[in-house]
């Protein structure tokens, strides 16, 4: 299944080369692109046993947490399923922009200067370790494992699909859905810090991190477009420990793996600043966790203190207004 998957993103990866070629748009850098295949390799051979363990447990902990029993055999199971699995993986992408050890699994995603489906294969060795954290809270609201699986397919389809150059505009579906436009946006150079939505956009409506322009400047500034696979996944890791040893002080050391990477990236002019309170954020998806270590009964009151806790981080109140 693997292999059918890959052999189809490369077949979409020719097209969009063939045709952007057609249309006279330089979207692909050869080197660029050379490391975005070898980046997905590598993440192939590694992802196996993270996910084969993560999907293994995954029944148990279901089994242990879950507050209600979604079915795969009801359809309405399978929106509320979407908005549950949606929901948490824009959580799961908005901390990765905002913690440091996150930054470090998925900032190998964000330093191609280019933007296209094969930046889409552009991810960490160890992405899969990004999903660990928050496995807890989708079985918390009763995701099946069956479930879980379609979704993360469709899903995994949709975000391969709006990192295309070639769509500029999706009409009435730009209103919901994460559209390359949306997208675009998102891998903007000097990290504009919007649209984490990976399906829906709603989210990022709803959180105050939706931004509506189109970009043609990718990329992430304190992190190169390294070459080569190896290079790319250890490049992030390198920007921390330049940091840490820049950094005097032993607390202030610690507290950088929790910090924003993005601190002192200044966004661009015309999008404005938006807040975020990581620690509470933190506080939420701890919450969210401790019902497998209490008793069950104790589960109710800390997803409720868990979602009030997430609502007051990541609702995004501009600093100022844009200019």
């Amino acid at each position: 299944m693997e292999a059918g998957a890959l052999a189809l993103a490369l077949a979409f990866v020719g097209i969009e080369f063939a045709y952007a070629r057609r249309r006279g748009q330089a979207i692909y850098s050869p080197t660029a692109l050379a490391t975005d295949l070898a980046c997905h390799a590598l993440n192939l051979a590694v992802q196996f046993g993270i996910g084969l363990s993560l999907w293994l447990g995954y029944p148990a902990l279901h089994a242990r947490l879950a507050l209600v029993a979604l079915d795969v055999h009801e359809p309405l199971h399978w929106i509320v399923g979407l908005l549950v699995f949606d929901a948490v993986n824009w959580l799961r992408h908005r901390l990765a922009h905002q913690v440091e050890l996150l930054w470090l699994l998925h900032g190998v995603h964000h330093e191609s200067r280019d933007m296209n489906l094969g930046t889409a294969m552009r991810v960490s060795a160890l992405q899969a370790l990004q999903f660990l954290p928050f496995t807890p809270l989708m079985a918390l609201c009763g995701l099946p494992l069956d479930m879980g699986l379609g979704l993360f397919a469709l899903t995994a389809v949709w975000t391969f699909a709006h990192h295309t150059r070639l769509v500029d505009h999706l009409g009435p579906l730009e209103a919901v859905l994460v559209t390359p436009r949306h997208h675009r946006t998102h891998h903007a150079m000097g990290h504009v810090g919007a649209n984490y939505g990976s399906v829906l956009i709603v989210w990022d409506r709803l959180f105050g991190t939706f931004v509506d322009r189109d970009t043609a400047e990718f990329g992430t500034p304190e992190l190169a477009p390294e070459i080569g696979a190896l290079e790319a996944n250890l490049a992030p890791l390198r920007a921390l420990v330049a940091r840490l040893r820049a950094t005097p002080s032993w607390t202030r050391r610690l507290q950088l793996f929790f910090a924003n990477p993005h601190a002192s990236t200044a966004p661009p002019a015309d999008v404005a600043p938006v807040r975020v309170h990581t620690p509470l954020l933190l506080a939420a998806v701890a919450c969210a966790h401790l019902p497998f270590l209490l008793p069950r009964e104790a589960a109710l009151p800390l997803a409720a203190l868990a979602a009030t806790l997430a609502i007051l981080a990541v609702r995004g109140q501009p600093l100022e207004s844009p200019s």
